[in-house]
């Protein structure tokens, strides 16, 4: 049922047209990471360029790595912005392609994909 949702969602996004194809590569996990790139034998290792801790999947990459986790941390004090993590990638992306709340002059759902596009 969700991924039908998101997938209705994500074209009707208020925002620039090339964070909204960011947005559906990310929903798709149709981006080359570095993981990606080692099962192909493209790179040598699929550890993360920022932490060097964990493999850079998508999720890694836009949810867990150490630089997006704080970032996401920030806005979500800031009014309870993002729906925080424990959820699956597709989840995560429709709760906060959804929400409807403010900070300060901001839609949250704009500027979630503001800070995906940054990341």
């Amino acid at each position: 049922m969700l991924p039908n949702s998101l997938f209705t969602v994500i074209p009707k996004w208020k925002g620039l047209e090339r964070i909204c194809y960011l947005i559906h590569k990310v929903a798709h996990d149709a981006l080359m990471t570095i993981s990606q790139r080692a099962r192909c034998v493209l790179a040598v290792s699929d550890a993360c360029s920022i932490c060097n801790t964990y493999a850079e999947t998508i999720i890694h990459t836009f949810k867990n790595c150490s630089l997006a986790f704080d970032l996401w941390s920030r806005l979500a004090k800031s009014k309870n912005g993002c729906q925080l993590f424990p959820k699956a990638l597709q989840e995560w992306l429709f709760n906060n392609l959804t929400a409807s709340h403010k900070i300060g002059l901001f839609n949250w759902s704009l500027l979630f994909g503001i800070a995906l596009d940054r990341l």
